[in-house]
């Protein structure tokens, strides 16, 4: 069974300490995504001067590196500068929660963690602008166009 009605997302609540391996929905996504980078901002994987990285030295990850299994490997060859988009995808490889959706989700999502303005902790998490997007992913989601053709 894949849901415990307490916490349907494992011991952490966030999907990522799942012991199981029950598929989310992208909006389950996008709302944990949120979650988890409203709570505590400098969990978002932005390195001054540099920008958004998949696995920073000091272990944080961007929305897309958090799904995957094997984060260090992508973030060896493509760490700084590739959208999801540009990366092989041989080299990605999501745990098992977070896979069924085509490369524009995982792009829409990394788009939602890179940009400054979307996050400030004066709005609690999500400025304005990030509410828009995850406004237009949710609608996105709702239309069926993060699945696979």
């Amino acid at each position: 069974m894949c849901e415990d009605p307490k916490n349907p997302h494992g011991p952490g609540g966030d999907g990522h300490d799942a012991g199981d391996e029950c598929p989310l929905s992208p909006i389950e996504i996008i709302d944990e995504t949120v979650k988890y980078y409203s709570e505590d901002l400098s969990r978002r994987a932005y390195v001054d001067g540099l920008g958004c990285q998949y696995l920073t030295e000091n272990g944080r990850m961007c929305a897309v590196g958090r799904c995957l299994e094997n984060v260090e490997e992508v973030a060896k060859y493509y760490n700084l500068g590739y959208l999801v988009d540009d990366i092989h995808e041989s080299y990605l490889n999501f745990k098992p929660q977070y896979q069924g959706f085509n490369k524009a989700f995982w792009i829409d999502l990394q788009s939602l963690h890179d940009p400054d303005s979307h996050w400030n902790s004066k709005y609690g998490g999500l400025t304005q602008a990030g509410q828009d997007w995850v406004h237009s992913m949710k609608e996105m989601a709702a239309a069926g166009h993060y699945y696979p053709d």
